[in-house]
């Protein structure tokens, strides 16, 4: 059962509303039902209350299934922008590989709008990586040196980019 199942379960064995419980434990009705759907989680001052409350221990009310579920619930949300950050610094790479290879025959302005490209992709990329980074001690050594490399490539080839845009301007 989850945490959430649990309260809810507390709550109505003890007859009592989610309002009268938001108020006995000084947090709002919204958080007490964010808890009970499994939207969210009580903090620890709030898990200390609540099991005063119902006369429960935290353990009881956090078990191992909770935990778990959690973890992969952030795992999940890590993966994603994991993989939002590497489509932005493929983006990036690819931009500022068109934009300064001299493969293509390109007009002046799509060489600087694919350059751009490649500095906004790797904004974006930087901006990803710090939002996954978090969870990164969990994740795979392999993917956290795969994503250092490619913030490095990243980097590499965007600054070439913008040795190109300083060409081309002087």
């Amino acid at each position: 059962m989850e945490i959430g199942e649990k309260i809810r379960k507390l709550r109505t064995d003890a007859r009592m509303t989610q309002d009268e419980l938001s108020a006995k434990l000084l947090v709002t009705r919204t958080a007490v039902s964010k808890w009970e759907t499994g939207k969210g989680w009580p903090g620890v001052d709030s898990l200390k209350l609540i099991a005063d409350e119902f006369g429960v221990t935290i353990d009881s009310l956090v078990s191992d299934e909770d935990v778990q579920s959690k973890r992969e619930t952030e795992d999940r949300l890590s993966l994603r922008l994991y993989f939002a950050a590497v489509a932005c610094a493929i983006a990036a790479i690819a931009a500022a590989t068109i934009g300064m290879a001299g493969l293509f025959d390109l007009p002046p302005m799509a060489t600087t709008v694919c350059r751009w490209i490649a500095v906004w992709g790797m904004v974006g990329y930087v901006m990803l990586s710090f939002a996954f980074s978090r969870a990164s001690e969990r994740m795979s050594k392999h993917r956290v040196l795969a994503s250092r490399v490619v913030v490095i490539l990243v980097v590499l080839v965007v600054m070439m980019g913008f040795v190109g845009i300083a060409g081309t301007l002087g």
